[in-house]
């Protein structure tokens, strides 16, 4: 189970504390994202029984009751059974006017996934700079701004994983300094963007 196994690396990276998962748990995806588990605490062990629903949202919550002493993890009894009131819960982050380090990026999918936002609203281009790979304008992307394609790859993997949306924002023809200043001789004149024909890939 990708996801549980994402979600159980990422408490280990918060805590510290290393957490196995055992056979038979099933991942179902309910559209209004509820989800249904149960912690109970012997002497010996802690079992989480996860019942149904939105696995990553529940791990989230895991996560946040979490406490760590002496290099170990406890977690306190109990039974939730929850669902989000909205579908689309975001966040946004300009990539364009200020220059992000593509870590940050995982990082704010990070951020997203703990407090169970569902979409990362990434801002890619403005006049400021042109922050994506595109390799019918090699000239385009902004030097030392932009990011790889297989940086992009990675971020929407490392997303899916968590259960995050990526949406992606290219905004034209209001932001069109870029095209105009790398582009003079393709793309409209007196600040106007003419497009015929471009493929982003």
């Amino acid at each position: 189970v990708p996801k549980l196994k994402a979600m159980l690396s990422d408490i280990t990276r918060a805590t510290g504390v290393e957490l196995n998962f055992g056979e038979g748990v099933v991942c179902e995806l309910y559209e209004n994202e509820e989800y249904d588990f149960t912690i109970d605490i012997t002497p010996d062990s802690a079992k989480v029984q996860y019942t149904k629903g939105n696995i990553c949202d529940a791990m989230s919550v895991i996560m946040q009751m979490c406490i760590v002493e002496d290099g170990k993890l406890y977690l306190p009894c109990c039974h939730i059974d929850d669902k989000a009131d909205l579908e689309h819960r975001g966040l946004m982050v300009d990539l364009a006017r200020t220059w992000h380090p593509f870590e940050y990026l995982l990082s704010y999918v990070d951020l997203c996934r703990y407090y169970r936002a569902s979409v990362l609203h990434l801002h890619f281009m403005d006049s400021e700079s042109f922050t994506l790979p595109l390799e019918c304008f090699p000239k385009l992307p902004s030097p030392d701004r932009h990011y790889t394609r297989e940086q992009i790859d990675y971020l929407v993997q490392y997303a899916h994983d968590r259960q995050i949306e990526i949406m992606p924002e290219i905004e034209t023809p209001g932001h069109s300094w870029q095209f105009i200043a790398r582009y003079p001789e393709i793309f409209g004149t007196a600040g106007i963007l003419g497009f015929e024909e471009c493929v982003f890939e």
